[in-house]
Formats: structure tokens, C-alpha cells, sequence
């Protein structure tokens, strides 16, 4: 979750750079994403997981060979970090 002091970046990007931005929170936050790819490279797109792997390039490669891809610029590259079910109750 992000600090009540972390100050806003919203008013400083544009629409796709907010987009990415917010598939980054997302894969960072999600838990089924975060259960599912923890400790993985992932390409994520409008809150779908294109692709992943143990690298970013790993990652890439696999969202390539998915048929409709997006263009690499507008996709968030992002470790996951591990789930941790003791993290959810505090």
C-alpha cells in the first residue's frame, strides 16, 4: 500500500506513463499476482500478466509470442515480490 507521505506522481505524468504506473502497483499489490509470479519478472498490460519469467528479457520473450502483444513501451516491467500470508493479517 502506499505512505499517506509518499507524495502523488499523477499530476506529473501523462496517460501512458499513468497506465504503466498503475500496472506496477498493481503487480505489486495484487495478491493473486503476487502468489502466482512471486520472485518472477513479469510484462503486465491493463492488469493482465502478458508474460514471465526469471529475467526480464525471459519475461519479454514470453509476452512476444502472444498473439495481439502491445508495443514494449507501453507494458510495466516488474519483479514480484513474494507472497507472504503473514503480511495480510497485520
Amino acid at each position: 500500500m502506499k505512505n499517506a507521505h509518499e507524495p502523488s506522481l499523477s499530476p506529473y505524468l501523462d496517460e501512458r506513463e499513468r497506465r504503466i504506473n498503475e500496472d506496477y502497483d498493481w503487480c505489486l499489490h495484487d495478491v493473486a499476482v503476487r502468489k502466482k509470479h512471486g520472485g518472477r519478472a513479469v510484462v503486465a498490460y491493463q492488469r493482465k500478466v502478458w508474460g514471465a519469467g526469471k529475467t526480464y528479457a525471459a519475461a519479454w520473450a514470453a509476452a512476444r509470442r502472444k498473439p495481439g502483444c502491445p508495443p514494449r513501451h507501453e507494458f510495466a516491467l516488474v519483479i514480484v515480490p513474494h507472497y507472504l500470508p503473514e503480511a495480510e493479517t497485520r
